[in-house]
């Protein structure tokens, strides 16, 4: 089955081509396209169509895709996935995730980790409306490694949830965008096992905040989800 069948994802960007190549990778994952050339159009097809996902360009005539974001934000009760699209450094990592984006991706784009992306969001996000308690604190050692080297211990789990962990750090070692692989050890029971991007880093202690990141999973062992349920309900429950 394809991973995205069913789904409806509007594209807005202001050059025709990008929107075909980005549609045609998302097609072939078995979504709907509807396409926008500008913010004006994304607006009135969100209004009219039931949107699981938004892919914007950031840089555009007019208004931009953070003005859309926002606008989606303050405006969608159940606002559909966001994903950015820029050349430019319009905007930071940190910052497109703390106004809610749930992925920014560079141009020139890598269509397959879009797609990717897109079908671990809505994933995500289908468990996240389907369940009370979304996240829970912990304190739990995680081992990172990258290109087959352990940088080892480095860390603790500060938050867990079913799409990935806040992982809080003196120097947190993976930079935004990086693959990793990890392996948390709870007390008492098997390691959760996966592999799993970087989404943000805070490099400091900001408002009370530890420093650290924010690693969302994209693939985990067999049996990682459900210690990792296990886990929210028993913590949950305490």
């Amino acid at each position: 089955m394809k991973a995205l069948r069913g789904k409806k994802v509007l594209i807005v960007d202001d050059e025709p081509d990008l929107r075909e190549l980005i549609g045609d990778a998302v097609k072939a994952a078995g979504a709907e396209i509807v396409e926008a050339e500008n913010v004006t159009e994304a607006l009135v097809l969100l209004a009219v169509h039931s949107i699981d996902a938004v892919i914007s360009d950031v840089r555009m005539p007019g208004r931009t895709g953070i003005d859309l974001l926002n606008i989606i934000q303050s405006d969608h009760r159940e606002r559909p996935v966001v994903f950015l699209v820029s050349g430019y450094s319009d905007i930071s990592h940190e910052e497109a995730y703390a106004r809610g984006a749930d992925g920014i991706f560079s141009k020139p784009c890598k269509f397959q980790e879009i797609v990717d992306s897109l079908t671990h969001a809505l994933e995500a996000r289908k468990a996240e409306w389907t369940r009370k308690a979304q996240r829970v604190s912990a304190w739990l050692p995680i081992e990172i490694s990258r290109g087959g080297a352990s940088i080892g211990t480095i860390a603790k789990v500060l938050n867990l949830s079913e799409g990935g962990v806040f992982v809080g750090a003196v120097s947190f070692v993976p930079t935004i965008g990086e693959s990793v692989k990890f392996r948390i050890q709870p007390e008492g029971s098997g390691a959760i096992e996966g592999t799993a991007i970087c989404r943000w880093v805070r490099n400091k202690l900001e408002y009370g905040l530890p420093p650290g990141g924010g690693l969302q999973f994209t693939e985990l062992h067999a049996s990682a989800k459900a210690q990792i349920s296990s886990l929210l309900e028993k913590t949950k429950t305490q």
